[in-house]
């Protein structure tokens, strides 16, 4: 990214943001109840500051702006894109006294403008933590809607949450009659479905109803040759395995990794006491989770971790 993407609205300055930028910006990101909801602990000092500064900014593929008023022309706050692989991630954050004001949503849309117009995204998505309502407020009035959820797990969190997926489509923001047209490469893609070979179709959906708690979806057949179960709270995030029956020698290879809540203690000793055969107890990842392994009747493995 260049320096020449200074962006003036109404009432803001949008102008690339700097190390220099760190002072002002520590003003609030020291205080504990404005970064609730991001995925940092209060700063405890300007270098702290400058330091995350310095790693957003240089990341490929990022693009920020310090928000600034034309007035002082300090930052009192920031917008831009998070330079994550796959779909851009808007990110935003506005000192507290400044809320309140429809300035959040005035940067957003000159960020988005950019993104669109000048940077020629297809689609820009924003993560927002289910209880910051002004954040989902905000992203709605440019334009996001709710594409589904996530599970994250934030350093300064002690157990993971869901996060959930905003998003616009440039057909959206430019209003294009009809459906956006795509080139082959950029196909949708939905959901992954798991179809798993299986020696018994009666007895790998009692394992998976009776021992691991999954429901029954469909079951075809007399004597059955393909079924399917599930299990999750929402449409959104339900797992999906489906089942075939055959007849030839299966040679599982790999692991099914299911991510589960915090409680993967409780969950062990529940699927233990049902008599499940295990490969390994709950041991700590390196990245500082929990994990454990059984198997089903087919051999398949099946390991459940958390984030």
């Amino acid at each position: 990214m260049t320096d020449d993407r200074l962006i003036k609205t109404e009432r803001l300055v949008l102008r690339p943001l700097v190390r220099e930028d760190a002072g002002a910006i520590y003003l609030f990101f020291s205080d504990e109840e404005t970064v609730r909801y991001w995925n940092a602990f209060p700063h405890q000092g300007v270098e702290d500051t400058a330091e995350m500064i310095d790693h957003i900014i240089s990341r490929e593929r990022s693009c920020y702006w310090a928000i600034a008023t034309p007035t002082s022309g300090a930052a009192i706050g920031y917008v831009g894109y998070a330079g994550n692989q796959g779909t851009p991630a808007l990110v935003y954050i506005l000192a507290p006294e400044y809320r309140g004001q429809g300035l959040a949503t005035e940067a957003i849309r000159a960020a988005v403008g950019y993104g669109f117009d000048d940077l020629k995204l297809k689609r820009i998505e924003a993560w927002i933590h289910p209880e910051n309502i002004d954040s989902i407020k905000a992203a709605g009035r440019v334009g996001f809607t709710y594409r589904g959820r996530r599970r994250m797990k934030f350093v300064n969190a002690s157990v993971p949450h869901d996060l959930l997926v905003y998003g616009l489509e440039a057909s959206e923001w430019f209003h294009v009659a009809g459906p956006l047209v795509r080139g082959d490469d950029d196909q949708n893609f939905y959901a992954l479905r798991l179809v798993l070979a299986v020696r018994n179709i009666d007895e790998t959906i009692g394992f998976y109803q009776e021992k691991l708690g999954f429901e029954l979806e469909y079951c075809h057949g007399n004597p059955p040759e393909e079924a399917g179960v599930s299990k999750g709270q929402w449409s959104s995030d339900v797992i999906k395995i489906h089942f075939l029956a055959s007849e030839e020698e299966i040679r599982p290879s790999g692991y099914l990794y299911f991510v589960v809540g915090a409680d993967i203690d409780g969950l062990f000793e529940n699927y233990r006491g049902k008599g499940v055969q295990i490969d390994f107890e709950p041991r700590t990842t390196v990245l500082g989770g929990r994990e454990f392994q059984i198997s089903d009747p087919n051999d398949h493995k099946l390991r459940f971790g958390t984030l």
